[in-house]
């Protein structure tokens, strides 16, 4: 069933449990045709906090950036090198911007940023390059995924998830309003 979903409505699966075994995983994985996957599996839950671990954990770099950056490539050469790609780096505040700008301005991409610290021309002229562009990377914050065409987006990494249960389904409803008004 959730391959027929996947299949006839070029729509994105994600799953999300706790209780799910590592074979549950990879047979739904297989059946859905999934190529690569990060599974999140969480572990407890206490005063409004989720504590989580990342399974087979294969870091590329020390520095978040550097592995988002790597993977980005990867992804570029390997699915879209004959055509646009366009990437969301969600990062948790705009104090993280500087630096993700400057790891990721070492790429073949061009980077633009869309901050509440910008001012609105700033981020209505970033937001319209990085949809012209043929390989563009938009660094923003939770807050601002409100107004971005996230159809057009073809990569999303969040960088530095919420330890907060209240943050996270905040930052995920964004995302939902988003993606359904776009």
């Amino acid at each position: 069933m959730l391959k027929t979903v996947k299949n006839n409505y070029d729509a994105q699966l994600i799953f999300n449990s706790a209780t799910l075994t590592r074979q549950t995983i990879d047979a739904i994985s297989e059946d859905c045709m999934v190529k690569s996957r990060i599974v999140v599996r969480c572990s407890s839950f206490k005063f409004n906090h989720i504590y989580y671990k990342i399974r087979n954990e294969d870091f590329i770099s020390s520095t978040e950036y550097a592995d988002g950056l790597v993977n980005l490539q990867t992804i570029k050469d390997t699915f879209y090198n004959n055509k646009p790609m366009r990437a969301i780096v969600v990062l948790r505040g705009c104090y993280e911007i500087k630096n993700a700008l400057t790891a990721y301005k070492t790429t073949s991409f061009q980077i633009f940023k869309y901050h509440g610290d910008l001012p609105h021309a700033d981020k209505a002229k970033n937001k319209e390059a990085l949809e012209s562009s043929n390989y563009g990377i938009l660094l923003t914050v939770p807050s601002n995924l409100i107004g971005v065409n996230l159809k057009g987006c073809d990569v999303m990494i969040f960088h530095k998830i919420s330890v907060s249960l209240s943050d996270l389904y905040q930052d995920f409803g964004r995302l939902a309003t988003t993606w359904i008004s776009a």
